[in-house]
């Protein structure tokens, strides 16, 4: 035997014996692997379902509080009886309400000049990154509905921001109640000079602005906060005692695919899926240390939280019944349709019917709609950048799920529709 095939002979054994050690070593340390991920995604769900239920105790409280708030918000001497700080903003609940003209079917009056003046007959109030650009390009093509001179003719900003002087991470100079009036100036003159066969002014305008129906770290400065830790007063009840009869709109998208759209829409960071995996867990972590110490409602309308979310991604936009229940405490169900982005794009036709018939605007057939471009094919400020990179990592898109889904299943009690679980 030569020495080669004597070292083999004696070498065999001991090979065979490590790498066995080297299987069963591997296998232990895949199953540890296994078992920290499992153990980290249960405390992960745990602690999503902990924040529900949170909000949900916190919110019925809120509720009844918010029931007493919304019989007294007829009586305006209650506010307003008492000399109060001044917050600079104007105080909207002590602003006489408006006497608007019988004959306009739009909430339109004459100021102390003889001047007509137009708040609007309705609001697409959101949500971002959902599809209400488009939705509102076609809307007021349609020949009894005006838009407003505010950004793409669409969006006043100015409930959720510029009231306030604030924009997205940065904050500008207020803006008063009459320069909301300013942006539909135009409009108001062709409700003005316009009227149908009976005299009646039948023609309408609106304010599309998506952050209306989210953002109110703005709160603070409603005098009739002052000195709370959470907000009494918020968008709805100012609106409400201006025009009480206003009508919302509001198209919905899957909470998941919402934020990665707007991830890279507001290029907050690199446009790749690894990069929004990272935004996604520091958005998340942000969220979660502020909810240990503060309830759900409050971390969600804090402007220092927004701002660490806006440089992240904003996953606080997703909360959708949680927003929605601030509105309807306000106002009846029946001034509200609400679309989802996915039947929406789908069937132009069939929810821009729906649509007109909800604001009272005339019939229009197929071939009408077609004839004013409400029907194109081609949707306005889609996010193009999204459509050049990877789809969401599974990780993540379960991790949102996970914190998503709980507020989904009280989203699709809340409207009685089950299409809004996703």
């Amino acid at each position: 035997m030569t020495l080669s095939m004597r070292m083999q002979y004696h070498w065999n054994p001991i090979a065979v014996k490590l790498s066995r050690q080297l299987k069963n070593l591997y296998s232990t340390i895949l199953i540890f692997l296994i078992a920290c991920i499992l153990v980290t995604l249960t405390l992960d769900s745990l602690n999503r379902q902990k924040m529900f239920l949170d909000f949900n105790a916190s919110s019925k409280i809120h509720s009844s509080r918010s029931n007493e708030s919304h019989l007294r918000i007829d009586h305006q001497e209650k506010y307003c009886q008492n000399k109060r700080q001044n917050t600079k903003v104007e105080d909207i609940l002590c602003m006489k309400p408006f006497q608007y003209l019988p004959n306009f079917k739009n909430p339109c009056w004459k100021d102390v000049n003889h001047a007509i003046k137009c708040l609007p007959y309705f609001m697409l109030i959101g949500m971002d990154k959902s599809g209400s650009s488009d939705l509102f390009d076609r809307l007021i093509k349609h020949p009894e509905i005006k838009g407003n001179t505010g950004s793409r003719g669409k969006e006043t900003m100015w409930w959720s921001w510029k009231r306030y002087g604030l924009w997205l991470t940065r904050t500008i100079k207020r803006q008063n109640f009459n320069d909301y009036t300013s942006y539909f100036a135009v409009s108001a003159e062709q409700i003005s000079n316009t009227t149908n066969d009976q005299g009646y002014h039948n023609l309408i305008t609106g304010d599309g602005t998506p952050m209306d129906m989210w953002d109110f770290r703005g709160w603070p400065q409603i005098p009739q906060n002052m000195n709370k830790s959470e907000p009494e007063i918020l968008t709805p009840h100012l609106i409400r005692h201006l025009y009480p009869e206003m009508k919302f709109i509001i198209i919905l998208r899957n909470p998941i695919d919402r934020l990665y759209s707007d991830y890279f829409f507001l290029k907050l960071g690199r446009p790749t899926s690894a990069a929004f995996d990272v935004a996604v867990n520091s958005s998340l972590q942000i969220l979660n240390e502020c909810n240990r110490v503060n309830s759900l409602r409050k971390c969600l309308y804090d402007a220092k939280q927004h701002y660490k979310w806006d440089i992240k991604a904003r996953i606080h936009l997703g909360f959708y019944y949680v927003y929605l229940l601030e509105w309807f405490k306000v106002f009846p169900r029946d001034q509200f349709i609400i679309l989802r982005t996915e039947d929406y794009s789908t069937d132009v036709f069939h929810h821009m019917s729906e649509l007109h018939k909800f604001l009272g605007a005339g019939d229009l057939s197929l071939k009408q709609m077609n004839d004013l471009g409400i029907l194109s094919k081609e949707h306005v400020y889609e996010t193009k950048a999204k459509q050049k990179v990877a789809l969401m990592s599974n990780v993540t898109r379960e991790k949102l799920l996970n914190l998503y889904t709980p507020f989904n299943n009280e989203l699709a009690v809340l409207l009685n529709d089950s299409r809004f679980r996703w």
